[in-house]
Order: structure tokens, then sequence, then C-alpha cells
């Protein structure tokens, strides 16, 4: 009897742990959108509340931005398990979100930029938005210097294990 509550016990820690792996798509997208509501502030002159949902049973992490009028606005809705070819299923769930934040610009960010970019050398990407200041700029390019200068973080992510020191 004593087995079987091991066995059991040991299969439930299994789950739990599996869905705490920090280098996992769900808890990748998770952070986003905390990310994104620590930079509310930032990224939107007026007052916003950032909300994360998550539907388990279909493994889908959503991030919403609500307006002080109460109007819902959809961040990213991505499949937290997502299938396919990918070398790296977190790198593509922040990619999807970042892209699903591009579609959706006009309605969520007022028209400006959504841009994704990485480090592959330390496996971090950057999901970043134009300032509003800087809306009416002509295009940056991110390999431009002043990229940096005209943009605001909407989120930062390991997707692997950086690089050591000294490697």
């Amino acid at each position: 009897m004593f087995r079987i509550f091991v066995t059991v016990a040991a299969l439930y820690l299994g789950v739990s742990l599996a869905h705490a792996d920090p280098r996992s798509p769900r808890t990748l997208l998770v952070d986003a959108c905390g990310q994104l509501r620590d930079n509310a502030l930032s990224i939107w002159s007026e007052e916003k509340s950032v909300s994360i949902r998550e539907r388990r049973d279909e493994g889908i992490v959503y991030c919403f931005v609500v307006d002080p009028g109460q109007k819902v606005k959809s961040t990213f809705e991505v499949a937290s398990s997502r299938k396919g070819d990918f070398n790296d299923p977190g790198r593509e769930a922040l990619r999807v979100a970042c892209d699903q934040m591009k579609k959706n610009a006009s309605d969520v960010f007022g028209g400006r930029k959504v841009y994704f970019t990485e480090d592959p050398d330390i496996k971090v990407v950057y999901c970043l938005v134009q300032k509003p200041d800087n809306a009416g700029l002509a295009e940056v390019d991110i390999s431009d210097p002043r990229f940096v200068y005209t943009v605001e973080l909407l989120f930062m992510s390991y997707y692997g294990e950086p690089l050591s020191e000294g490697v």
C-alpha cells in the first residue's frame, strides 16, 4: 500500500515539476505577460491593467490589456504546448506572442510598431514597441544604434540556457 502511495505521489510531483520548467513555453509566456504588466506604465500614457489567463485543458495562455473604460484588448493568445519541428518550442511560443502583438498593434498600442529581435548567443528574445513620441519618425532599423532610444520593452526572456561567462 505504501508503495502505491509513493508511486502516485511521485507522478503528481513529476507533473508539477513539468509545469514549473523555467524554459517551458507555458512558463515563458506567463512571464512575458507579467513583464508586459510590469512595463505598462512606461508603454501606455493612460492607466491600463494587464491580465493573464490560462486554459490548462487547452494549453493556451492569454494576455489581455484593459483600459479604464473596461474595454478588453487581446495582446496575445498562444498555445503553450506548441507542436512542430521547432528546435526550441519556448522561443517559438515567444515569437508567436510577439507576432500577435504586431498584428494587434493598432488596437493595443495605438498604431505604434512592434518589433521582435533576439540575441542568439545568449538565447534571449526581446519584444519591443515604438515609443509614443517616436511614432512619427522615419523607420529606424534594428541594426541602427539609435534604435535602442526609440523603443520600450514589452518583454525580454531567456528561451534557453545562457552561456556561462568565459565560454
